[in-house]
């Protein structure tokens, strides 16, 4: 039950703010853009960073959810981790719609490259699910893994200001990357201090 309850609470902290964020994008292209190239790749590349922070977000209960799972050696936590891998997985399908239309904006290619990577690596989930239900793979391994897709998502996420030369818009990706960057450090320290 306390195992569960630690569970809730990192969850909790890891809640994304994606829609204010994403109201105030709208707000200010609305307000000060004018061209229908500036609009579409902008809008392009905000719906690439809800997706690829809510895939994030995703990522990281189901990262939670499977060191329970391993740590309870299978026998707790096995419908959480079934439900939770379907929405990580219908996370995935909205990013990868996301993606597509990036590799057309010349603005975002990078970004569209470094999304593809990404992408790869969450392609290598399920494999590391077949693992984690065979319990062979341990604890220290899966949280590695599950990391290091995490990480290659929110660096694809660090080339978006290419988008833009407004400041404020600018400022706004900058605070919402830097959120999302110390949730994933709070959540590595949370989980090796309990030795996940």
């Amino acid at each position: 039950r306390m195992r569960v309850g630690i569970a809730a609470k990192i969850i909790a902290a890891v809640a994304i703010p994606a829609v204010g964020f994403i109201g105030f994008a709208v707000a200010y292209i609305s307000e000060h853009w004018r061209t229908a190239r500036e609009i579409a790749s902008t809008e392009q590349a905000f719906v690439y960073a809800v997706s690829a922070s809510t895939l994030v977000h995703e990522l990281q209960k189901e990262r939670g959810a499977s060191a329970l799972f391993i740590g309870a050696r299978g026998a707790q936590f096995v419908p959480e981790l079934r439900t939770q891998r379907s929405e990580t997985d219908k996370a995935f399908a909205a990013f990868r719609q996301a993606l597509e239309p990036l590799r057309q904006a010349s603005s975002l290619r990078e970004v569209a490259a470094l999304g593809d990577k990404a992408r790869q690596e969450v392609e290598a989930v399920p494999a590391r699910r077949s693992q984690i239900d065979a319990l062979t793979l341990p604890g220290p391994q899966s949280f590695a893994g599950y990391t290091a897709t995490i990480r290659s998502l929110l660096a694809s996420m660090h080339g978006l200001g290419a988008v833009t030369q407004q400041p404020e818009l600018i400022a706004a990706l900058g605070t919402y990357l830097a959120f999302l960057e110390g949730k994933e450090q709070a959540g590595q320290e949370r989980a090796t201090g309990s030795g996940a």
